[in-house]
């Protein structure tokens, strides 16, 4: 099965119509599939789409500004991330959530996100590297979080007092299983390491694992209103 046949799998038979709401791209998806997915379903809500595929230099991000009811989207680690966000922020005025897990966001993606999409209520940073100074720019920026999960991360403590005071206004903070090895505190400008975090090794799992905890974490907060 080709790559475009995978899409077409991805996709369903819904998408003929405009009817698909979530889709998540293979990671073997070629730019001509991704051209196919946005001109086919227009309608998506929740998507997933791999990093290494944004980054071809033949990649039209403006594809994504066709998606103008999107409201999460699932990347990974991207470099063209503020092109994207540019994007969304013009064409998907009902977008809400980013996935980022097992990604990386440091001083530059943090900024991105702060200056694109600062409405965001959903940020998942699962697994991810994570810059703490580019944490602190999130948290100062993004004042309509109701849920953050910066779980199993790797940049710094889990018990940073600055960091729990900043989020202090989201409803939902998870951040159990930061880590931060001893030899780094005190060094600054320090450069996460990237072997074991690879992105693309746990799509699956974690698109899965994004969606469930995207509808448990609302269903809480509604919950508690």
């Amino acid at each position: 099965m080709d790559c475009l046949d995978k899409v077409l799998e991805k996709v369903g038979m819904e998408s003929a119509f405009g009817c698909s709401f979530c889709v998540q791209l293979p990671k073997c998806c070629t730019v001509e599939a991704f051209e196919f997915a946005a001109n086919v379903c227009p309608g998506l809500v929740t998507l997933s789409l791999p990093g290494d595929l944004l980054d071809s230099k033949h990649a039209n991000l403006e594809l994504i500004g066709k998606w103008k009811t999107l409201e999460v989207l699932s990347l990974g680690s991207c470099l063209n991330l503020a092109k994207i966000l540019a994007i969304i922020q013009t064409h998907c005025k009902n977008f809400y959530g980013l996935d980022l897990s097992r990604g990386s966001v440091h001083g530059r993606e943090a900024l991105s996100i702060m200056k694109f999409v600062p409405n965001i209520k959903y940020f998942n940073l699962k697994g991810a590297k994570v810059n703490p100074d580019g944490l602190v720019t999130l948290l100062c920026g993004c004042k309509d979080l109701v849920m953050l999960d910066a779980r199993d991360c790797f940049g710094f403590n889990e018990n940073d007092d600055e960091i729990s005071k900043l989020a202090s206004h989201i409803s939902k903070f998870m951040c159990k299983g930061f880590e931060f090895p001893e030899f780094l505190c005190g060094m600054d400008n320090f450069v996460l390491p990237v072997d074991g975090y690879s992105f693309h090794l746990h799509v699956e799992e974690t698109w899965d694992e994004m969606l469930n905890d995207l509808r448990d974490a609302f269903n809480d907060l509604s919950d508690e209103e």
